[in-house]
């Protein structure tokens, strides 16, 4: 029989570890060590119904997340997210919002807020830094002055505990890599002489006992897995289909391409062909100047030859010999 292995990052197993009055000391510690609160900070802990933080029906069953109110009114939302979905970070800041302003009850003064703090565990990279463990604030862009507390947000992004910085706690990289872990060999080994997660490990064997949790555990984790299934397809086919597209639009570059060249080519033919006109009606009229010339020459040899045979005639009536003439005209009498 194969054996059973509770994944903390499944949310159903998260919010049954840390989002449970009988496991209120699992959160404490959660919390001190994600927001290195003091143990006075956390002496008195709240649990909240997290379906006021949801819009709709949808989010309310789909959305476990883990809400706390501390003794000195802060909100705590906690979430761990393995699907990566679009628009992450205005999710993030939307949820943040909507605990802060539920807080406000009617008739009462702004001044009233209380912080609002929002941890997001993710199962992948959303934050192009090599930090894993990034805190956004309120902050003015070129002094950093912080405009209020009354925003926190925490993104711990556990892909990037394989590259963590030796400057982060050791007490956080170990809980992270517990919450990261696949096995329950590597779980008992990062729980070894930690007695906090030795708790956590203890509250998982039982919920792994309890047959209808199990059931409810699994159903969730299929939703969950059959979901990334999904949108691991779908976004092969968008890729596929972006890449159809780009080769369509390179298609159609390369045709508009040889388009204008064929166009350009065209038009060099044309004033090719203008230039060979024009210059085949210079030819043309130079030719016919030429004819032109050679006609008159010709016209003008013919009247001197008629002029020259006129005195021959002329000179063989006045009696002068055919030897004398030849002497100035040559052999052509």
């Amino acid at each position: 029989m194969q054996e059973k292995v509770l994944s903390p990052k499944i949310d159903y197993a998260f919010k049954l570890l840390f989002g449970n009055e009988k496991n209120i000391h699992l959160l404490k510690y959660l919390l001190k060590v994600i927001l290195e609160f003091k143990e006075d900070e956390l002496e008195t802990i709240e649990l909240l119904s997290n379906e006021n933080t949801k819009e709709s029906e949808q989010e309310k069953t789909t959305v476990l997340d883990v809400v706390a109110k501390l003794k000195d009114g802060k909100r705590i939302n906690i979430e761990i997210q393995i699907i990566n979905t679009k628009d992450l970070a205005q999710r993030f800041l939307f949820y943040w919002a909507n605990l802060y302003k539920r807080q406000l009850e009617k008739g009462k003064s702004y001044g009233t807020l209380k912080k609002c703090i929002s941890i997001n565990i993710v199962d992948f990279e959303i934050v192009p830094l090599e930090m894993m463990h990034t805190i956004y604030q309120v902050l003015e862009t070129r002094t950093y002055y912080r405009l209020t507390d009354m925003l926190e947000m925490h993104i711990i992004e556990l892909p990037k505990l394989k590259d963590y910085s030796k400057e982060e706690r050791e007490e956080f990289i170990q809980l992270m890599q517990f919450i990261n872990s696949n096995t329950k060999e590597e779980m008992k080994m990062l729980a070894k002489n930690k007695k906090e997660l030795e708790d956590i490990l203890e509250v998982m064997e039982r919920i792994t006992d309890d047959d209808k949790l199990w059931y409810e555990y699994e159903s969730r984790e299929k939703i969950i897995r059959d979901e990334i299934s999904k949108r691991e397809y779908f976004e092969k086919l968008e890729k596929k289909v972006l890449e159809k597209q780009k080769q369509i639009e390179e298609s159609q570059k390369e045709f508009e391409e040889s388009q204008k060249e064929f166009e350009e080519s065209q038009k060099e033919l044309e004033k090719n062909k203008s230039e060979f006109e024009e210059l085949k009606k210079q030819l043309d009229f130079q030719n016919k100047h030429l004819k032109e010339k050679e006609l008159k020459i010709k016209q003008k040899e013919l009247k001197i030859k008629n002029t020259q045979n006129k005195i021959i005639n002329k000179m063989l009536e006045d009696g002068f010999s055919k030897k004398i003439i030849e002497k100035y005209f040559g052999n052509e009498i």
